[in-house]
């Protein structure tokens, strides 16, 4: 703590001095506070256990329509300068394909440089598990940091998309920057994976997690494969074969209930093989 500004300050608590600063000339102690507070009565995020942003420099970030341009304004996010396009009928359009580790719910935020002549009604589109929904939010203001689009429960599919498209009735302009996607579920993001051999294949977290009794396990293949997959307890003893067949390229899912084979609560774990790999996933029954 540093109360005039100087460097001759010094932290101390009680007679004890708890830091030097950088070429002072003098060492006195100053008076140090430590506030207990309720943690919902300060205006913070929770922790955040997954955080993607994508940038309109970003391969998952693709512009439709013509007449987007750069904008000369500073303060974008990343190194890719903001892009902003006339206000229209909806066929300029930035889309971002967010592709999150797992089903579950996220917090998605944009960012965007704000000016006088942009819309104050731009239509932030996003597709997620319920469905579409539309967001207009004003772009003339709130520049340079981040806000809030909404919380959406996503299927952890390409499915899920966030657009901006210029189809404002206000305002000269919209504003493409940054998208941003927030987890605070630590056991949606942090499940451990064990994996081997060449992988050609994803395995998703289980949703939900945790779960009682039901849960869906969700992978996707990127060439035809005869595909096992099986639930473990911790002892290695298989309680389910859950699949194991012929599947096709793409996204499948598999549901779980735990209530068919009298599981107590606890950690178990999903493995999933196709060919000479496999992936292991984690997954808890809460009953």
């Amino acid at each position: 703590m540093n109360l005039d500004g100087g460097g001759s300050s010094q932290m101390a608590v009680g007679t004890t001095l708890i830091n030097r600063p950088e070429g002072g000339t003098a060492q006195r102690a100053i008076p140090t506070m430590l506030a207990v507070t309720i943690a919902d009565s300060l205006p913070l995020l929770p922790p955040v256990y997954y955080n993607k942003v994508i940038d309109t420099g970003d391969s998952l970030c693709t512009l439709t329509g013509t007449g987007w341009t750069t904008s000369g304004i500073s303060g974008f996010w990343g190194g890719t300068p903001s892009l902003i396009c006339t206000t229209g009928n909806g066929e300029q359009y930035a889309r971002f394909r967010i592709r999150v580790p797992s089903p579950g719910q996220y917090r998605v935020d944009a960012w965007w440089v704000a000016a006088s002549n942009r819309a104050n009604n731009t239509p932030f589109i996003v597709k997620y598990a319920g469905g579409v929904d539309t967001v207009r939010l004003d772009q003339s203001v709130n520049g340079l940091k981040w806000n809030s689009i909404g919380t959406f429960n996503f299927t952890g599919t390409d499915a899920d998309e966030i657009y901006i498209s210029n189809f404002a009735q206000t305002g000269q302009s919209i504003c493409a920057d940054a998208i941003r996607i927030l987890s605070f579920d630590s056991l949606l993001t942090s499940a451990e994976k064990e994996e081997a051999g060449n992988i050609n294949f994803e395995l998703y977290n289980n949703y939900p997690n945790p779960f009682n009794p039901e849960t869906t396990i969700s992978y996707r293949l990127v060439t035809p494969e005869i595909v096992t997959l099986s639930v473990f307890d911790l002892l290695g003893r298989e309680i389910k074969l859950v699949d194991n067949e012929l599947k096709e390229a793409g996204y499948h899912r598999v549901e779980f209930n735990s209530s068919l084979y009298d599981l107590s609560s606890g950690i178990y774990l999903y493995r999933l093989s196709a060919g000479k790999s496999f992936l292991v996933g984690k997954m808890i029954c809460m009953k």
